[in-house]
């Protein structure tokens, strides 16, 4: 899949989350890094994605 630019037509990286099914990777993400209290710890790779938020933790 291409789409127009005003320098000619670039490739599409990912559409619609194709490349990575979004929902089973979260899960994986969720079920590797959790903690025994129920947290679960952001990966060194991901926290720059997520703000530097280190852990996430259910709202009260």
């Amino acid at each position: 899949m291409r789409y127009r630019t005003t320098e000619g037509n670039e490739a599409v990286h990912t559409l619609n989350s194709t490349a990575i099914a979004t929902s089973r990777a979260l899960v994986a993400i969720m079920e590797q890094n959790q903690m025994e209290d129920g947290r679960v710890s952001v990966p060194d790779v991901l926290r720059s994605y997520m703000g530097g938020q280190e852990v996430l933790e259910p709202l009260l």
